[in-house]
């Protein structure tokens, strides 16, 4: 089951992502989704940098700040 993104959701990556990247900073990623096309993500952080990533990798962020995952 895939889940939904829309436009406005704030989104990390998915968990099984997270804990393959080194990186601390892609693993306290959190964006919101500016537009959707054909299965990638268009998001913008906080600070106002952008990035393009596959809908697959992302989850979305419940309100109170915790991850929403299919399982």
């Amino acid at each position: 089951m895939a889940i939904r993104f829309r436009v406005g959701d704030t989104v990390a990556f998915r968990r099984d992502v997270a804990e393959r990247c080194r990186s601390e900073e892609l693993r306290q990623f959190r964006g919101t989704v500016e537009a959707i096309a054909g299965g990638w993500l268009f998001l913008r952080e906080e600070s106002g940098r952008e990035k393009v990533m596959r809908a697959e990798t992302m989850s979305r962020v419940a309100p109170s700040g915790v991850i929403l995952e299919v399982v």
